[in-house]
């Protein structure tokens, strides 16, 4: 009896162990459907306004006349989803725009981003496009989710500089499917900049694409 809770004691810090080691494996990554997907679905990138009242747009500069950060905004991130949507089409990709209510596909890829900006303490944050709101430039991180997996976690991910600190972009760059890309465009970007970079983009899922290996029949 004396020995009894000796054995209690044994089986606790082995149940502990056990528990500890289970927590410390890594969570599964969500590995890349084989081959072309039946289609891709390409969803607006998010992208932040900032703006000022119109009073203060008035004081601060009355003769310069700006164009609203929505309108703006707006205009940039259709320009890339309508563009990306051709690219991929132009490359033998079926390829469609999801508007936001849409049904979505039960297979396929989905398509989604963000635009993001280095801020003064080199961390990477949403970008916003605003009057004087934060850098000049932004950078675009692309996600890919596996529709017939069941999971909205991405199996790929790139456009993300891991130089940034710990910011939203940089968090993602632990994943293992991260492509070695990046995507910097002007928040003054004309037609003809963003156009490139939606060629660009569809470039590396392509690529991703032939790198997954043929479809199981």
């Amino acid at each position: 009896m004396r020995k009894l809770p000796i054995y209690l004691a044994a089986a606790s810090l082995f149940i502990f162990i056990l528990a500890a080691a289970a927590c410390a494996q890594p969570a599964a990554k969500p590995s890349p459907p084989p081959g072309m997907p039946e289609i891709v679905c390409v969803t607006d990138f998010e992208l932040d306004t900032g703006d000022i009242t119109q009073q203060e747009r008035l004081v601060r500069r009355p003769r310069v006349v700006r164009e609203d950060p929505r309108a703006k905004a707006g205009k940039l991130v259709e320009l890339l989803s309508t563009s990306l949507v051709s690219e991929l089409q132009n490359k033998s990709v079926r390829a469609m725009r999801l508007y936001p209510g849409a049904r979505t596909p039960e297979r396929g890829w989905l398509v989604k981003g963000q635009f993001m900006e280095v801020d003064e303490g080199n961390r990477m944050k949403r970008a916003i496009v605003g009057f004087g709101a934060g850098a000049t430039d932004m950078q675009i991180e692309v996600a890919v989710v596996d529709l017939g997996s069941g999971s909205n976690e991405p199996f790929l991910i790139f456009g993300t500089d891991s130089k940034t600190g710990k910011g939203p972009g940089a968090v993602v760059t632990m994943n293992p499917y991260v492509a070695a890309a990046k995507f910097v465009m002007s928040k003054k970007a004309s037609e003809k900049d963003v156009r490139k970079t939606a060629r660009q983009i569809a470039d590396v899922l392509v690529k991703s694409m032939q790198q997954s290996g043929p479809r199981p029949k």
